[in-house]
């Protein structure tokens, strides 16, 4: 842990590596007891109550976001680049206007959340205490963001996460209804804020606990945190399940429930990668700053990660995981599995760019992000409105995938222009025959297994799939160059490098 600040191009990198190496465990690690939990609250709550857990899910969240106006991700990069630079006053300056900022707008959050959420007495009380709670200790977490801490994070997060899970379980099993579950998920998450005290920087810490005015902020900070806020909200419309508003509003709760599964299993499926965006947009964010010439080589490194790690997700468990679904949620949620199967393909597509969305914030061009969004939202919305009233769960999926297809298409080829990025160095021609080739194999032996047991058919799909990508990697010449893998493996726990060598990460050649 640095005390006075400043980061060495290299120290960078490896933060932003061990960040990401650290979310992804942790992830893989969670996502067996997060595909659990969606399994016992959709049988327990059912499509009614389901259905409002899951609009609650995705409308808090948005309401949050937008009483933020985009601070957070601004004070994110503004804190990072400072202590990268060396400039632990400054640091400590901006910590402190983040508590200040957070501490003003706690009563709006509290507010507008019990109006939405409409608990009982007792349940606002605890809702409001854990606002109040996550929001006072929000300056420790800026200061850990600002050092670029990203493992610490992963594993603050993973601790979140399992407890709310189990605690949203224990609700579900004990009769409670969608929105108690929802209240009992978000309190349970603050648990990590006690942490934040623990593990923040004593050179730190105490600036994190002292609220400044948010006044005399870096220029063009506001301009930046508008302009994030908007690009956050459009994302989240595009990419996530902004589709459940409108089936709320037409009253299709069978489907909107089917949708949410779906959605939720296809988001789940690329969690380890999607870890990676965390730590990597600070840290690119800090590489401009301190070390503009370094940059280049971050991104391409974080391409050919994500890219394959995308390649591996899609041989290994789509087919497997659209077979096991009807198994798991039962004949109530029947038309989930192939609904993610659709979902799927975006989900990892945006996965796999997502270097490019870290590269457009690092590079202070986040209207290039604006843009793609406005465009995907406006099809977005139009396709969901024209095609959920005939089509259901169907209209949902197709408005989905079609606009987050537009959106990446259009993030890509900007960044790619405003960077002058050239060609990169990633294979996705072979990535991707790997992925078709491994996903077919995983569906002949689903088919076959099927006859036997749905479930037989599943694990089959899952075991053939990973081992003809496996299999097919090792012979095409390795996934990852040398000095990738070696990254990985210098980070990795020696158990995790002892099964990933062989396998996987093996570097036979360079990409």
């Amino acid at each position: 842990m640095s005390e006075g600040g400043g980061l060495s191009a290299g120290e960078l990198q490896r933060r932003a590596i061990r960040g990401a190496t650290w979310s992804t465990v942790s992830s893989v690690i969670a996502l067996p007891l997060a595909i659990l939990v969606s399994v016992v609250l959709a049988r327990t709550l059912g499509p009614q109550e389901f259905a409002r857990f899951a609009f609650l899910s995705f409308l808090v969240p948005l309401l949050f976001a937008v009483t933020d106006l985009g601070f957070g991700q601004a004070m994110t990069r503004a804190a990072s680049q400072s202590f990268a630079a060396g400039n632990l006053a400054a640091t400590r300056d901006l910590i402190g206007k983040a508590l200040g900022w957070n501490l003003l707008r706690l009563p709006i959050v509290s507010a507008i959340t019990v109006m939405v959420v409409r608990p009982d007495p007792v349940l606002a009380a605890i809702l409001v205490g854990s606002i109040v709670a996550s929001n006072a200790g929000s300056g420790l977490l800026f200061s850990i963001q600002a050092e670029n801490r990203g493992a610490v994070s992963a594993k603050l997060a993973f601790l979140a996460a399992v407890t709310s899970g189990i605690s949203s379980m224990v609700a579900a099993l004990t009769g409670a209804s969608g929105t108690t579950v929802f209240v009992v998920n978000l309190v349970a998450g603050v648990v990590i804020v006690p942490c934040w005290i623990l593990v923040a920087n004593p050179s730190l810490r105490r600036a994190a606990m002292i609220p400044r005015m948010p006044r005399a902020l870096p220029d063009a900070f506001w301009r930046y945190a508008i302009t994030a806020l908007v690009l956050s909200l459009l994302s989240t419309l595009v990419f996530s399940r902004s589709e459940v508003a409108i089936l709320e509003l037409l009253g299709e709760h069978q489907a909107l429930a089917v949708f949410a599964l779906a959605f939720g299993l296809a988001q789940r499926l690329t969690t380890p990668v999607d870890t990676i965006l965390g730590p990597l947009t600070p840290a690119l964010s800090a590489i401009a700053g301190a070390h503009p010439d370094r940059m280049r080589a971050g991104f391409d490194r974080a391409l050919r990660l994500s890219s394959t790690a995308v390649a591996f997700l899609a041989g290994a468990a789509v087919v497997g995981t659209m077979l096991i679904a009807p198994v798991l949620f039962g004949p109530e949620y029947a038309g989930t599995g192939t609904a993610f199967a659709a979902l799927a393909v975006v989900s990892l597509l945006r996965a796999a760019g997502q270097p490019y969305l870290a590269l457009a914030h690092a590079i202070g061009r986040p209207g290039i992000l604006l843009r793609a969004n406005i465009v995907a939202l406006v099809v977005d919305v139009a396709l969901a409105v024209a095609l959920i009233p005939p089509l259901g769960v169907w209209g949902a999926v197709i408005a989905n995938a079609v606009g987050g297809a537009i959106a990446i298409a259009m993030t890509v080829r900007a960044t790619v222009v405003a960077s002058d990025l050239g060609r990169v160095d990633v294979p996705f021609v072979r990535l991707a025959l790997l992925a078709l080739l491994s996903s077919a194999a995983a569906y002949g032996l689903g088919l076959g297994g099927g006859e036997i047991h749905a479930v037989v058919g599943a694990m089959a799909a899952f075991a053939g799939g990973t081992a003809c990508f496996v299999v097919l990697a090792r012979l095409s010449g390795g996934l990852l160059p040398a000095a990738d893998a070696d990254v990985l493996f210098d980070l990795l726990p020696a158990r995790l490098v002892r099964v990933a060598r062989p396998v996987v990460l093996a570097p036979t050649q360079a990409a």
